[in-house]
């Protein structure tokens, strides 16, 4: 059996401070998108030629990713520690990878 080396400090905390500085990038898109939706509602709602169901639905479903974007940003985010990042790394649907390693 082959042994892990464990991972040096230095590079758990690098690890850590990307994954918080793609957070806070995933955070400045987030908010960005959701300044365009306002901007796309607003022009949306004053052009007299807007007509149909595909512009109210386009806002809607864009603003439902956008806020899914914003809310797993928000949590990653809230990450302070190595430890939470394992925890967090931990998949609960593909729990049997862990047996198949072992065993």
């Amino acid at each position: 059996m082959t042994e892990q080396v464990p991972k040096s400090p230095l590079s758990q905390r690098l690890r850590l401070g990307l994954f918080r500085s793609l957070a806070c990038l995933l955070l400045l898109f987030g908010i960005l998108g959701f300044v365009a939706l306002v901007i796309g509602a607003y022009l949306t709602a004053t052009d007299p030629h807007a007509n149909g169901w595909f512009p109210p639905f386009l806002l809607g479903g864009s603003a439902l990713i956008v806020l899914l974007m914003i809310r797993v940003a928000y949590r990653a985010m809230k990450i302070q520690s190595v430890e939470q990042l394992e925890e967090q790394s931990k998949s609960r649907w593909l729990a049997f990878t862990d047996a198949l390693l072992a065993g």
